[in-house]
């Protein structure tokens, strides 16, 4: 059944049997504050984890069956449900994701080059590299896409072919270690100064974002951070919850 198998033959059987609720044991979990998330902040915070899979929940989700999260010893450590009415307005958690390799695609030959991108990620995701990130300027002078680190080779010997394969050869590319430091919540939808609370934060605190990119769910915020300034970044944005 792949990443998530237990997870979701768990869920299966909830949503046959029209179940009142999912209980699972988790022996560690590296998360703190929020116990309880709707589905939509879970795919959030959980997305990759392998004891909470968020495609694992789908089951669940037609039926609005909540899923438990317990400690061995029965402690309560994340309840997920279907909607959450109160929620306040704001952040609900922040993640953070790493070590990521961040690739830079730039140059003028991507100027109004119809198809590139579609190139550039078909022959990304042909080689099996998962892309964590992506952000592209308006004036198509740059595309910039994280992978995690042990991919990092993989992705720069499809982009060396890439533009090798370039008729004007002026594309080229640049790649640095990073982290992905990222805020979620149902609370943040149609709430005006989030992203101004962030990056003022952030540059109070001497963390320069490298990039950054907001889904139109308006349901999270990335910004890509050095390695050095991760744990600064997580502990400054930690406080805007």
């Amino acid at each position: 059944l792949g990443k998530g198998g237990a997870l979701l033959t768990a869920s299966l059987i909830a949503a046959c049997r029209s179940a009142a609720c999912v209980r699972c044991v988790l022996d560690e979990f590296p998360y703190e504050g929020a116990p309880q998330l709707t589905y939509d902040e879970a795919a959030q915070r959980f997305s990759g984890n392998a004891q909470l899979y968020p495609k694992a929940m789908l089951p669940l989700r037609p039926d609005g069956i909540p899923l438990e999260a317990v400690s061995p010893e029965g402690a309560l450590l994340v309840r997920i449900v279907p909607s959450r009415p109160d929620v306040p307005k704001g952040i609900t958690g922040v993640v953070l994701s790493g070590p990521m390799t961040l690739f830079t695609v730039y140059g003028t030959g991507l100027l109004g080059r119809v198809g590139l991108a579609s190139a550039l990620f078909g022959a990304l995701a042909r080689d099996g590299v998962n892309i964590h990130f992506i952000s592209q300027a308006h004036s198509e002078y740059s595309i910039s896409f994280a992978v995690k680190q042990t991919r990092a080779a993989s992705a720069a010997s499809v982009l060396e072919s890439l533009v090798g394969d370039t008729p004007d050869g002026d594309i080229r590319f640049i790649s640095r270690p990073v982290e992905i430091v990222s805020i979620f919540g149902q609370g943040m939808r149609n709430v005006p100064g989030i992203s101004g609370k962030v990056f003022t934060a952030l540059g109070e605190a001497g963390v320069n974002v490298i990039a950054s990119s907001q889904g139109g769910e308006e349901l999270s915020i990335s910004v890509v951070v050095e390695e050095s300034a991760a744990a600064r970044s997580l502990e400054t944005l930690s406080h805007l919850q």
